[in-house]
C-alpha cells in the first residue's frame, strides 16, 4: 500500500494537484507511524521506518515543483494550503511515536530472550533443531543458562538506551555489540546468546537515517514556501527560522549541536547530513553495486536530499 501511495503521490503531483498531493503524503507517512506504533516487535519497527522513507523520498521528488497557496496571494486552483504543508512539517519533526516504537521493540526482544533462555532451562523444545535438556542437563547447564540470561538482558538493555539517544555517535558509545560480548566472555559460555541475540546495529543506524531523512524532508518543504513566497530559494537556512520552522533541525550524524547543511547554489542543489561516519564531506556522494553503477549510497560519504528532485544514478 505504501508504494502504490508513493506512485499515487507522483501522478496526482504530475495532474498539479497538489493539495491532494500533500494529503496523500499525510496519509503515507500516517500509514508509516500507525505501523510502527504496532505490536513492539523489530520487523513492525522496521516496516514503520520503511514506510516513512518512502515519504521522504516522495517529498524530495516532488518538493522543488510542490504549488503552495502564497502568503502574497499568487495562488493556483489546486495548489496545496499553507495549513496542509505545514502541518506535514510538523509531523516529519515530531519524532515521539517511531522513538518509542524502536525502544518498546528493543524491550519485547529482551523480554523474549530472557524467556527462550528460562524456557531451555526447563528443558522444553524451543525449536526443532535446539536440543532438548533432560532434567540433570538442565540443573548442570542452570548457572550458564543464568549467565547466558544476564549478559543478554544487558546486552538489550545497552541498546535501548542506545535508541533513545539524541545523536548516532552518543548511540555508537553507548550500543553494545553482540559479537564483543561473545567474544568476551568465549563461545562455549555463551553459546546460547550467540544464538539467539539478533544482531540489531544495523536497525539503530536505520532509525538515525530516518530522522536526518525526515529532517531534511520538512526543510526542503520550508524552503519551497520561502521560494514561493519570496521569489527565490533562501541564501542560508537561518532564513527560514520564525516564518517557516521554529529552529533550524539539527544533524543525527554530527558530533555536537551541527545543523543539517545547505548547499543552494552546487550542481545539482543539496541539503546534507554528515552520514554515519561523522565526517563532512562537503555535500559529496558515491553510488551503490559494482564498479559504483547503481544508485547513491547512503552508508557512504554524506547523506544527500537532492532539492531539485533529481536524485541521480551513476551513469545517467
Amino acid at each position: 500500500m505504501a508504494k502504490l501511495l508513493a506512485i499515487a503521490i507522483e501522478q496526482v503531483h504530475a495532474k498539479g494537484l497538489d493539495d491532494e498531493s500533500v494529503e496523500l503524503l499525510l496519509t503515507q507517512y500516517r500509514l508509516g507511524s500507525y505501523r510502527a506504533a504496532g505490536p513492539p516487535l523489530v520487523i513492525g519497527h522496521l516496516v514503520g521506518i520503511s514506510i516513512v522513507a518512502l515519504n521522504c523520498r516522495a517529498i524530495e521528488h516532488i518538493a522543488a515543483r510542490l504549488q503552495v497557496t502564497s502568503e502574497r496571494g499568487l495562488n493556483s486552483q489546486h495548489a496545496a494550503s499553507r495549513q496542509q504543508v505545514q502541518r506535514l512539517i510538523a509531523e516529519l519533526l515530531d519524532e515521539s511515536a517511531l522513538t518509542h516504537s524502536l525502544s518498546a521493540a528493543v524491550a519485547c526482544e529482551r523480554a523474549s530472550y530472557i524467556d527462550a533462555v528460562q524456557f531451555i532451562g526447563s528443558g522444553q523444545v524451543l525449536l526443532a533443531w535446539f536440543p532438548r535438556l533432560s532434567k540433570p542437563e538442565a540443573w548442570f547447564f542452570q548457572p550458564l543458562l543464568l549467565k547466558n540470561s544476564r549478559e543478554g538482558a544487558v546486552y538489550f538493555s545497552g541498546l535501548k538506551a542506545a535508541a533513545g539517544r539524541e545523536t548516532y555517535p552518543m548511540a555508537m558509545a553507548t550500543q553494545p555489540n553482540v559479537e564483543d560480548l561473545v567474544g568476551g566472555h568465549g563461545l562455549n559460555s555463551l553459546l546460547v546468546a550467540a544464538i539467539l541475540i539478533p544482531s540489531l546495529d544495523r536497525m539503530i543506524l536505520l532509525d538515525f537515517r530516518l530522522r536526518a531523512h525526515r529532517r531534511m524532508a520538512a526543510i526542503a518543504l520550508a524552503i519551497r514556501m520561502y521560494e514561493i513566497d519570496k521569489g527565490h530559494r533562501p541564501e542560508r537556512l537561518d532564513e527560514l527560522v520564525s516564518g517557516y520552522l521554529d529552529s533550524i533541525p539539527r544533524d543525527p550524524f554530527a558530533h555536537g549541536d551541527e545543523p543539517i547543511r545547505y548547499l543552494p547554489n552546487a550542481q545539482p542543489p543539496l541539503l546534507y547530513s554528515v552520514g554515519p561516519d561523522g565526517v563532512d564531506d562537503g555535500g559529496r556522494f558515491t553510488f551503490r553495486g559494482l564498479n559504483n553503477r547503481g544508485a547513491v549510497d547512503p552508508d557512504k560519504l554524506d547523506f544527500v536530499f537532492f532539492l531539485n528532485g533529481d536524485r541521480p544514478r551513476a551513469g545517467s
